[in-house]
């Protein structure tokens, strides 16, 4: 099942969960209200795409852990 799939399930994501989008991206919700938060889009070749998925992974850490800066 592709993300862009009318079937594409949500997916648990400990306090957030994510929700597939028609333009084959994901929305990461707020649980109780639904309300988008933020958007997910990795296209492209798998293995750049998880290298890239890696590196915007460690940059939100630090944006995490480090807010303000």
């Amino acid at each position: 099942m592709s993300p862009d799939s009318p079937d594409s399930p949500d997916i648990n994501a400990g306090s957030w969960y994510l929700r597939g989008s028609g333009d084959g991206s994901w929305d990461v919700c707020e649980p109780v209200t639904g309300e988008v938060r933020a958007t997910i889009a990795v296209t492209g070749d798998a293995e750049p795409a998880a290298a890239g998925a890696e590196a915007v992974g460690r940059y939100l850490l630090q944006l995490v852990t480090q807010p303000g800066q």
